[in-house]
C-alpha cells in the first residue's frame, strides 16, 4: 500500500485537476408491474491514458437492479446468465468518466512511468470521480420509473494500513 500511495503522490505532485467529465453512458430501463425487490450489483473498473499535456484517468461504473432474490447471483454483474438478466433486469446503468488533470510544461511521462500512473489513477480517480457519478446515477434511475438508487460512499484505498497488498491487475 505504502507503494501504490508513493507511486501517486510522484504523479500528483505534477498534475492538476481540470475538470471531470462524463464521457460515455448506456441505460436500459424495463417497466415491471407488481411487488418486487431490486437487488443491486455493481462493478468499477479503472485505467490512464496521457494526450496533449492532459492526463485523463478514467473510471467505468455498471450498475444493475435485478427484480427478486440475490441468492445463487454472482457477485459479478457480467458474470450474471443472459437469460436470468432478461427475465429479471429491472435496470442497467454503465457509465464512462474521466478526470482530467493538466500535466505540468517540463514533465514528460514515458513507458517507464506507466505503473505510477496506474497507482494515481487508482488512488485519485474514484474518490475524485464517484460524487459525480453517484448522482448521476441516481438522477437517470429516478427519472425511469424506479425509485432512486444510491451508490453507496466510498473510501480511498489511501486509508488502507501501509501492510496490506492489492492485487491488481494491468
Amino acid at each position: 500500500m505504502r507503494e501504490l500511495r508513493d507511486d501517486a503522490a510522484d504523479v500528483l505532485r505534477d498534475v492538476d485537476l481540470t475538470g471531470v467529465f462524463l464521457m460515455d453512458e448506456e441505460f436500459e430501463s424495463r417497466y415491471r408491474t407488481g411487488e418486487f425487490e431490486l437487488v443491486t450489483k455493481s462493478s468499477l473498473e479503472t485505467r490512464a491514458e496521457v494526450e496533449e499535456g492532459n492526463l485523463l484517468c478514467w473510471v467505468r461504473y455498471e450498475v444493475w437492479a435485478l427484480i427478486g432474490d440475490a441468492q445463487g447471483l454472482p457477485s459479478e454483474p457480467s458474470e450474471i446468465d443472459p437469460e436470468v438478466m432478461g427475465e429479471r433486469l429491472a435496470w442497467r446503468i454503465a457509465c464512462d468518466w474521466a478526470a482530467q488533470y493538466s500535466v505540468r510544461d517540463d514533465r514528460i511521462f514515458t513507458e517507464a512511468d506507466l505503473p505510477k500512473l496506474a497507482a494515481f489513477t487508482l488512488v485519485m480517480a474514484p474518490p475524485t470521480i464517484h460524487p459525480y457519478a453517484r448522482e448521476h446515477i441516481q438522477s437517470a434511475v429516478g427519472k425511469s420509473l424506479y425509485p432512486a438508487f444510491t451508490l453507496p460512499h466510498i473510501r480511498p484505498i489511501t486509508e488502507l494500513p501501509d501492510d496490506v497488498t492489492l492485487d491488481v491487475e494491468d
